[in-house]
């Protein structure tokens, strides 16, 4: 019976949890919350690499200061900077399969789609997966002396972990697909399988970024769904780009093509990137050796 019941239940939940998040959310967010430009935001995720090396190495060092008797602490930092250090690795890999990420990019007979390598998917899951460690390891801490918040907060820290991973896999566990656009719609999906699709007639656009998010939505929405971004290799720029382009608002040409057998090519001659783009150090993809079109301005047809 409680099986039967689970579905139901989850979904009350998560609907509870989205709706009580659209209606707190504006008010504790302050003023300098306001979502980023999509410029801004690729640039703001060249320096989270940097903040997570610089927490990696925070930590690690609060814990070789710990180790002259508060071991519990020592066990907190170690555990903390071994997650950071987890992040940093997985966002270097990450900038290195957005430099490839026209090899990405599949042309197939549901549409144009981003499949994520299953090493990104690895990476995306290892962190939670050492969040679960917080379960034992709050005992730990605790048998060691650490004060009891420490504790409490490594406990808490493993049942996030514990609930996200056995709700994913519940739900047929981690999916690799990302994006996927046609002739009528484009849909963006998370690792979790949630997934909500566009179509084209109701003119979607990116609202811009906060976060580890890009917001999506359509002109009518006063805030878009959230789509993940750290562990997609792709910029929020090129996300725009790809958007704008099939949209209503924009030439009718570029749309039919995504229904012909040129659906792929024409998708990689929209995300080239601009040569602002190359050019701000932000994360792009590689020049090409040979150009293959250029970018996709407003107008070009």
């Amino acid at each position: 019976m409680v099986v039967r019941l689970w579905p139901g239940i989850w979904w009350q939940l998560r609907r509870g949890g989205a709706l009580a998040l659209q209606r707190w959310e504006p008010v504790l967010l302050k003023k300098d919350d306001e979502l980023w430009t999509c410029d801004k935001y690729d640039r703001k995720r060249v320096n989270t690499l940097t903040i997570l090396r610089v927490m990696t190495a925070s930590c690690f060092l609060g814990a070789i200061l710990s180790v002259f008797g508060a071991y519990g602490i020592m066990i907190v930092l170690l555990w903390i900077g071994t997650i950071f250090l987890v992040y940093s690795i997985s966002f270097a890999r990450i900038r290195s399969y957005i430099r490839e990420g026209r090899c990405l990019w599949r042309g197939t007979d549901r549409g144009v789609t981003m499949v994520v390598p299953r090493e990104i998917i690895v990476w995306e899951l290892v962190p939670w997966g050492l969040m679960v460690l917080g379960l034992p390891g709050a005992a730990l801490v605790h048998a060691l002396g650490a004060p009891a918040v420490a504790g409490g907060a490594v406990g808490g820290a493993g049942i996030c972990g514990s609930v996200y991973l056995v709700l994913m896999f519940w739900e047929g566990g981690p999916e690799a697909e990302r994006i996927l656009l046609d002739g009528k719609r484009i849909s963006f999906t998370r690792i979790n399988g949630e997934q909500v699709s566009f179509d084209w007639s109701q003119e979607p656009v990116v609202q811009g970024g906060r976060g580890p998010s890009l917001f999506i939505g359509t002109s009518d929405l006063y805030e878009g769904w959230q789509f993940p971004m750290a562990y997609v290799p792709v910029s929020s720029r090129q996300i725009q780009r790809l958007v704008d382009a099939f949209s209503p608002r924009s030439s009718r040409q570029w749309r039919r093509r995504l229904d012909g057998p040129h659906a792929l090519q024409t998708v990689l001659d929209v995300l080239e990137p601009t040569e602002e783009e190359y050019s701000d150090s932000s994360w792009t993809w590689a020049r090409p050796e040979v150009s293959q079109g250029g970018a996709w301005r407003p107008g070009r047809g």
